[in-house]
């Protein structure tokens, strides 16, 4: 979805890219609320900045048939470090490229080589007769549209407009499904006998009922 794009300033710079602790692609529950979709890492160099607007887009994943887009989102929240910032009632995703502009002091990152997290979550719609949700649909998320236009940020010190840099913000696919399964391992006993489990796992269906297709070991 994103263009990498290198710019650099003398008063104050920024840098945004993918956080190392991502989720990895996976199923989706439709109708869920607040499922994390991609997680960056902002950081600030020689001045604090506020990010006054960012650019959140929505594409299709091509990982199935299945057309994923941004009608399988109702809403997005930020959160920075955890923390919900900007609107506390989310913003409505009508399109595939929403722009969601900030009040300064909403989403400020320090000076420093350890910056902040910003997280996109949101709220997925239902699938079923006459719902929006479409079966098997995979999407991927991702900030700042073409190159670094989708970001704005402001030096806290020269209040001048500061250069964003801008790599990978794409998170990870998910795909969209009525119901899937929800696997736990549990460690078995270090001492054998007779009846002792070598192996277990439990298994719940969340969303709804589901069928085991096959176990492979």
């Amino acid at each position: 979805i994103i263009s990498p794009d290198n710019s650099s300033g003398d008063a104050g710079s920024a840098s945004v890219g993918i956080d190392a602790g991502t989720l990895p692609s996976r199923l989706v529950v439709s109708g869920a609320s607040a499922v994390p979709l991609t997680d960056i890492r902002l950081k600030a160099t020689n001045e604090s900045i506020d990010i006054i607007k960012l650019t959140v887009t929505v594409a299709d994943a091509h990982i199935n048939s299945a057309v994923g887009d941004y009608t399988q989102i109702s809403k997005v929240y930020l959160k920075l470090d955890g923390n919900i910032v900007g609107s506390s009632t989310g913003y409505n995703m009508g399109t595939s490229n929403l722009t969601i502009n900030l009040v300064r002091g909403d989403l400020t990152i320090p000076d420093g080589n350890i910056g902040k997290k910003l997280s996109v979550l949101a709220d997925i719609v239902s699938i079923g007769n006459n719902l929006p949700g479409n079966e098997s649909a995979d999407i991927v998320m991702g900030l700042g549209g073409k190159g670094s236009d989708g970001f704005t940020a402001t030096g806290n010190i020269s209040a001048a407009i500061i250069p964003v840099s801008l790599n990978d913000t794409t998170g990870s696919a998910v795909v969209l499904h009525k119901s899937v399964p929800q696997i736990v391992m549990v460690t078995p006993t270090n001492k054998l006998s007779a009846t002792t489990a070598l192996h277990e796992a439990k298994i719940t269906a969340v969303g709804g009922n589901i069928g085991i297709y096959r176990l492979s070991y």
